[in-house]
């Protein structure tokens, strides 16, 4: 039987968030109202109030899909699939990636949702380290220890909890990191960005011809720069 680790973070979070005066603990922005929502994409209220509360298309609908893709080039529908947050990507992409033998390498702090997931799909978690005398930069020959034999490597870009934000020279390095890896062994970059209460995106694309990179959740790619333009597989 599968041990599924509990995400005590979210326990502990689920279990208060609504009943207390001050919710400190909260990393989303202010919530918008269904009205300034429309508003801000210019729809009109009664198109909305028009739906049919059917069965939705499951992966999102083929518009929808569409819509997406045009924000990566090589992309289309069928690279895309749609998920209820960030969370249930988050989700799909480690069930989906992570085997039962491999080790996924991942950058903390962070939100550890995937890092609980990764204990569950795979054999090992190893962590490289964001420094905070360094403002939060991430520790890259660390990084590029712990990735030797590693299958995965998982970013979060803007950092959740610190908020730091990548250069382009560590992005280089990241992305450039498989130098020190078994060439039988792919690496995946997971790139989360946006916010996580949104509706996410799950995209495959293609770092230096071979090597899939995921990205959940927003519909701008730091990484987008150096992949080599390729069709998506």
């Amino acid at each position: 039987m599968m041990k599924i680790n509990p995400f005590q973070m979210e326990r502990w979070q689920s279990t208060w968030e609504h009943r207390v005066e001050l919710n400190l603990s909260e990393s989303g922005v202010h919530p918008m109202t269904p009205a300034e929502l429309l508003e801000l994409g210019e729809v009109d209220p009664g198109e909305l109030l028009r739906q049919r509360l059917g069965y939705n298309q499951s992966n999102g609908s083929d518009d929808l899909r569409a819509s997406i893709a045009r924000l990566y080039p090589g992309a289309g529908p069928e690279n895309v699939l749609v998920t209820n947050g960030g969370s249930e990507a988050n989700f799909v992409t480690t069930w989906s990636l992570f085997e039962p033998g491999a080790t996924v390498v991942m950058q903390t702090p962070n939100y550890m949702q995937m890092w609980g997931q990764a204990e569950t799909f795979a054999r090992e978690v190893r962590s490289f380290r964001l420094v905070e005398e360094r403002s939060w930069s991430p520790d890259l020959d660390e990084l590029r220890d712990r990735a030797k034999g590693a299958s995965a490597i998982i970013v979060t870009n803007p950092n959740n909890p610190t908020g730091s934000i990548l250069s382009e020279d560590e992005i280089d390095e990241i992305v450039g990191i498989d130098a020190v890896l078994d060439p039988l062994v792919p690496i995946q970059l997971h790139a989360e960005l946006g916010v996580m209460n949104a509706v996410a995106a799950l995209t495959i694309q293609h770092c230096r011809g071979h090597q899939p990179t995921v990205q959940t959740n927003g519909p701008a790619d730091p990484l987008q720069e150096r992949r080599e333009k390729l069709p998506v597989q």
